[in-house]
């Protein structure tokens, strides 16, 4: 029977190694974790605005968009974040071509979210049939 800790550390998880009593702590420093809610949209891509998502904040923990990531099969077109109704600045336009955007991190970075908070994202002038694929990225930390 494997023998595990009986102990908590914050933003810590006690991970197997794959033998009889044997494990470790993996996290970060100060327990924080990034996590990605991804879109894909497959093509033809037309201008809308896309359906949403809420996210959900654990009471005592701090979660925080600190970043998106997009890229596209073919063409280009610009996309725009939307959180509760309205844009967030630094993600207000942001052109997507077949090159990954890498990290476009807001204005106010990192930008905090509430329980609840509602993303979504605006596709415009979308120029050809390609698929989107569109990261967003939270850090977590307990």
């Amino acid at each position: 029977m494997p023998n595990v800790p009986n102990t908590t550390i914050p933003g810590q998880i006690y991970t197997s190694t794959g033998f009889q009593n044997g494990g470790v702590w993996v996290g970060g420093n100060d327990g924080t974790f990034q996590i990605t809610k991804t879109y894909t949209v497959l093509g033809p891509l037309a201008a809308a605005t896309l359906p949403g998502f809420s996210m959900s904040v654990p009471t005592g923990q701090v979660v925080n968009l600190i970043a998106i990531v997009a890229v596209l099969s073919a063409g280009t077109c610009s996309v725009a974040v939307i959180k509760n109704g309205s844009g967030i600045s630094g993600l207000g336009s942001i052109a997507v071509s077949t090159t990954s955007t890498g990290y476009v991190n807001p204005t106010t970075d990192p930008n905090s979210v509430a329980d609840l908070d509602f993303f979504a994202i605006t596709i415009s002038s979308p120029s050809s049939t390609g698929d989107l694929s569109f990261d967003f990225v939270f850090a977590i930390t307990p």
